[in-house]
């Protein structure tokens, strides 16, 4: 209990040292904190207000299609390769900041690139973004966030229009490649009907052969008494020769029916491609034309900084004059002493 007592003693003896020293080097207190009040509100109200221009923005959804998809699961990606998830780092890069350079005034696009003078940040709705521009010149505000969303739009629409330029060669490839396949088949088909015809001349003739070869016999043996002739088909190879060739000219024909099936859906994919090119290309859509203007005033969050900076600095100020005063003292007391 009585160390309690002498700790609970000495505590009050140090707080009534600190008061005496405080009172004693006031002064440096206030000094202090009038300097530092001084310098805070000339910066604090030299600093010119921001002005905020707020536009909102939709980023439509994915462009899906299932026949695309099924043909060309890769091109759908490269469609739809811009996202709510890599939005923010598009806007926020070089290839979008350096068209400030087109605007009249002059503004150093790298320095506001790495600064929070322009934010973009997704909205509770999840394909709404809110890009923030503070500039203490509003007009201007208002036309770098603009030029910067007009230049997210430009890139995305540039971007996706050569992604689908690149499905039209595809499907214009494939297209003149089925139809080629189809040409090429169709010489065959007339090459091999050119031979089926050959082999039914040799067959006829082989039959015209053998049946009068046959006729004469019949003539001979019956002795001119026969009152009639049936013409007779002798064995032969010719037939199965002219099925044959019947049957490959038949997979082809089903291969044409199919190729020129895979050119009608490619054809209609094609033609919903290009009706639907607006949709795929210009997916950013402004739901304001006019900005939100918004002042971003901190004078107030300032000034209270400046307070309690100027209180910490004018005690810390008390408390290191007094150590230097009292040391200088006590040198003078151990001159004065020798």
């Amino acid at each position: 209990m009585e160390n309690k007592k002498s700790v609970l003693k000495q505590d009050e003896i140090d707080l009534k040292e600190v008061f005496k020293i405080f009172v004693k080097r006031k002064w440096w207190f206030v000094i202090s904190l009038v300097v530092i009040l001084i310098l805070g509100l000339l910066y604090t109200f030299l600093q010119p207000i921001n002005c905020q221009a707020i536009y909102q923005f939709d980023l439509e959804e994915t462009y899906s299609n299932s026949s695309l998809f099924k043909l060309y699961p890769a091109s759908e990606f490269s469609l739809n390769s811009f996202d709510s998830e890599n939005t923010p780092s598009i806007f926020k890069s070089a290839n979008i900041f350096e068209t400030l350079k087109s605007l009249p005034e002059d503004v150093d696009y790298s320095r506001l690139l790495v600064s929070n003078y322009v934010t973009i940040e997704q909205s509770i709705k999840a394909n709404v973004f809110t890009v923030k521009v503070s500039d203490p010149d509003c007009a201007l505000a208002n036309k770098i966030a603009l030029t910067l969303i007009n230049a997210y739009d430009d890139y995305i629409v540039s971007e996706n229009k050569e992604a689908l330029d690149q499905v039209f060669s595809l499907i214009d490839s494939e297209i003149e490649g089925y139809e080629q396949k189809n040409q090429d088949m169709e010489e065959e088909i007339s090459k091999l009907e050119g031979s089926i015809d050959a082999v039914y001349d040799d067959l006829l003739d082989y039959i015209v052969d053998y049946n009068i070869e046959l006729a004469s016999k019949l003539k001979e043996e019956s002795q001119g008494s026969y009152s009639s002739y049936n013409i007779v088909i002798p064995p032969n190879e010719f037939e199965d020769e002219i099925a044959f060739i019947k049957d490959e000219v038949n997979i082809y024909i089903e291969k044409i029916v199919d190729n020129k099936s895979e050119i009608v859906d490619l054809s209609m994919l094609r033609e919903n491609l290009v009706e639907n090119e607006e949709i795929i290309t210009d997916r950013v859509n402004l739901l304001s034309e006019t900005p939100i203007y918004k002042t971003d005033n901190r004078r107030a969050r300032n000034i209270l900084v400046t307070v309690a900076l100027g209180i910490v600095v004018g005690i810390i100020v008390v408390f290191t004059a007094n150590f230097f005063l009292n040391l200088r003292k006590n040198k003078i007391k151990d001159k004065k002493r020798f």
